[in-house]
């Protein structure tokens, strides 16, 4: 805590965390969901939640799933690919 603290006041601030999972479709395990509730309540006092992303085995964007944790509750987030905009090759 007195870490995150510090990383605070030098104007470093934490969103959030991912990681892998060898499965197609990752779910958040039992220490994963632990895990995101006690780094989500430990940031209330600076934020509404937190986000968590699992990347699996399926291709992308299918293989990434993505929740935010209110330190209360993990919500189900839709992860979205951003559409290119078309250039102007002139």
């Amino acid at each position: 805590m007195r870490e995150r603290e510090q990383l605070f006041r030098d104007g470093w601030h934490c969103v959030g965390f991912w990681h892998t999972h060898p499965e197609f479709d990752p779910t958040p395990s039992p220490e994963d969901r632990a895990l995101a509730a006690e780094h989500a309540r430990a940031a209330l006092t600076l934020t509404n939640g937190m986000v968590f992303a699992i990347v699996g085995t399926r291709p992308l964007p299918a293989g990434l799933r993505v929740w935010c944790h209110t330190g209360s509750a993990l919500i189900d987030m839709v992860a979205e690919v951003p559409r290119s905009e078309p250039t102007d090759a002139s």
